[in-house]
């Protein structure tokens, strides 16, 4: 019997790769986060539903799904920037552009995180590794 050898490969969810690069996993996760993101994108447009309504769906509709499997990954500072970047979308999507002397304006990213009043993913997936006794920082090393 052989065995074919391949580059990439999805074991019990997750994907490895020959040179045992998260990178691949946290996109794949951020992808799927997103189309979790766009099924419920009409409902976070709607401006009848409280902001606090929509806090609870990101935190239990989608971040889960980017959370999954999040305590074997080691995070380099690309894959930090990604996460912020996807984490700070949601964020704005769900309280909207404020309005400053007649002139709209996305919020800062002080501001998002001021409002939502919870830790950010990256330091979230950190503590979560520190719970477990894993690194995940590549430079800690």
């Amino acid at each position: 019997m052989t065995f074919e050898r391949v580059n990439i490969f999805k074991y019990l969810g997750t994907l490895i790769t020959t040179l045992n690069d998260t990178s691949a996993e946290i996109n794949n996760s951020i992808t799927l986060a997103n189309r979790s993101y766009f099924g419920m994108m009409n409902m976070l447009k709607v401006k009848n539903i409280n902001s606090k309504h929509k806090v609870t769906m990101y935190k239990t509709l989608i971040k889960p799904v980017l959370m999954c499997g999040t305590e074997t990954w080691v995070l380099s500072k690309v894959d930090e920037l990604r996460l912020g970047v996807f984490e700070r979308k949601m964020i704005r999507r769900i309280y909207g552009p404020i309005c400053e002397e007649a002139v709209w304006r996305s919020r800062y990213n002080e501001e998002l995180y001021r409002l939502y009043d919870e830790a950010d993913l990256v330091t979230t997936i950190k503590d979560n590794h520190d719970k477990m006794g894993g690194t995940c920082n590549v430079n800690a090393r």
